[in-house]
């Protein structure tokens, strides 16, 4: 009856680890696409910086060279605090994998010793 109850237990300690492990990947790919956001904004705007050097450039003559730059420095500062937001959430996240870790290895050493005792007086008659 003890043993059910800790494979139970083994079993439920399992699956909150992967789901915790599961939300960490989620917020790691998001990370990752806003820091690729971040570099595309940064590598566009040296682009664009390094091909307006020219005085008769249409964006540069209408001004609307200076109101994209303004769009991508917003953009930019947008993304940064998704990313800041991202990254607590993240250490959060972090510390439940490894709390969920730690109780899944603990529930596994415990079944095992379990099993071990039962099989123990066997040994020994």
């Amino acid at each position: 009856m003890q043993e059910d109850r800790i494979k139970a237990l083994v079993q439920v300690s399992a699956l909150r680890f992967q789901a915790d492990q599961a939300r960490l990947a989620q917020l790691l790919a998001k990370e990752r696409d806003l820091r690729k956001n971040l570099q595309d904004l940064v590598r566009q705007r040296n682009a664009r910086a390094a091909s307006a050097t020219r005085a008769d450039d249409p964006a540069t003559i209408a001004g609307a060279d200076v109101q994209w730059h303004a769009w991508v420095d917003q953009r930019r500062k947008t993304i940064n605090t998704e990313l800041a937001q991202l990254l607590a959430q993240k250490s959060d996240c972090l510390a439940r994998v490894q709390r969920s870790f730690g109780q899944d290895q603990a529930a596994q050493e415990l079944l095992k010793k379990v099993q071990m005792a039962r099989l123990r007086p066997r040994y020994e008659s």
